[in-house]
């Protein structure tokens, strides 16, 4: 399972597609087996108890699940 941490600006977004391109990314297990869940940069970096709350439950929705958009 991979948790991908994308977001800020458009200059890191155009990184992230281009290395969601690449053949070391899909060469990985997890996105074979579509367990890679793009989270929220602001929440996955924030503190406090609501970005921990916030951060849990990404995590607890995707234990068991496989990503909605692969």
């Amino acid at each position: 399972m991979i948790f991908a941490v994308v977001g800020g600006g458009p200059s890191e977004a155009d990184a992230a597609r281009e290395i969601f391109a690449s053949d070391r990314w899909t060469d990985l297990d997890a996105v074979g087996a579509k367990r890679i869940f793009v989270v929220d940069r602001a929440v996955w970096e924030g503190s406090g108890p609501v970005a921990a709350r916030a951060v849990l439950e990404d995590i607890r929705k995707s234990i068991n699940g496989i990503a909605p958009d692969g």
